[in-house]
C-alpha cells in the first residue's frame, strides 16, 4: 500500500520536463502495486467469511470495485476540470500583474515565429502560442493537485486500517469445533 500511495505523490511530481524513463518507470511500477495491494485486500475481505458466504461477498466485492471505479473516474474528471480553470484564472492573474515580462515574451514569439515566416500573422501566432503554453501547464497543475488529493485520500483511508480487530473465519457448518464443542482436528483452540 505505500507503494501504490507514494506512485500517487510521484505522479504528482511530474512535469512536462520529466524524463521518459522516469515516466515509464511509473507506469510499470503502479501495476506491480495496485496488484499488491488489491489481491491481499481481496483475501483478508473474503477471509472473514463463513465458508458459504464467499461467492456471494466475492462478486459483491467486485460490484463494488466496478461502483467505486466508476464513481472515481467521474470525481476525478470533474475535480480535473475545476483545477484547471481555477490554474486557467490563475495565470490569467498572474499574466495581468507581470504586463511588461509578459510583453517581452510575446515580442520573443513574434519575432521567432516571423523569422519562421508567419509574416504579418505572427503577433496572431505567438499569442496563439503563448495561450497553448498555459492552458497546457494549467492542464498539468491539475493533474498535480488531483494525483496529490489521490495520494491525500489514500493515507486518509489507510490509518482506520490499523484500527481494525484481527477476525479469524468463522468455522464451517456440522465442523467438530460446532457440534463437540471442542476444536477441529489439527486446530487450536483460542
Amino acid at each position: 500500500m505505500s507503494l501504490f500511495i507514494w506512485l500517487f505523490f510521484w505522479y504528482a511530481d511530474m512535469d512536462r520536463w520529466t524524463p521518459m524513463f522516469i515516466v515509464l518507470q511509473v507506469m510499470v511500477l503502479r501495476p506491480f502495486a495496485f496488484g499488491l495491494t488489491n489481491s491481499p485486500t481481496n483475501f483478508a475481505a473474503l477471509q472473514t467469511l463463513p465458508e458459504s458466504s464467499v461467492r456471494m461477498g466475492s462478486g459483491l466485492f467486485g460490484l463494488m470495485r466496478g461502483v467505486a471505479s466508476a464513481f472515481g473516474v467521474a470525481m476525478g474528471a470533474t475535480i480535473l476540470e475545476r483545477q484547471r480553470q481555477v490554474h486557467m484564472l490563475e495565470f490569467a492573474v498572474h499574466a495581468g500583474e507581470a504586463g511588461h515580462s509578459l510583453g517581452d515574451t510575446l515580442g520573443g514569439l513574434q519575432s521567432r515565429a516571423a523569422e519562421l515566416g508567419a509574416g504579418p500573422a505572427s503577433a496572431s501566432l505567438s499569442l496563439a502560442m503563448l495561450g497553448r503554453y498555459m492552458r497546457e501547464e494549467a492542464v498539468f497543475a491539475a493533474y498535480r493537485d488531483l494525483f496529490i488529493i489521490g495520494g491525500l485520500l489514500s493515507v486518509a483511508t489507510l490509518i482506520p486500517v490499523f484500527w481494525l480487530p484481527g477476525r479469524k473465519r468463522p468455522a464451517p457448518l456440522g465442523s467438530d469445533s460446532e457440534t463437540t464443542g471442542k476444536p477441529a482436528s489439527g486446530t487450536k483452540r483460542q
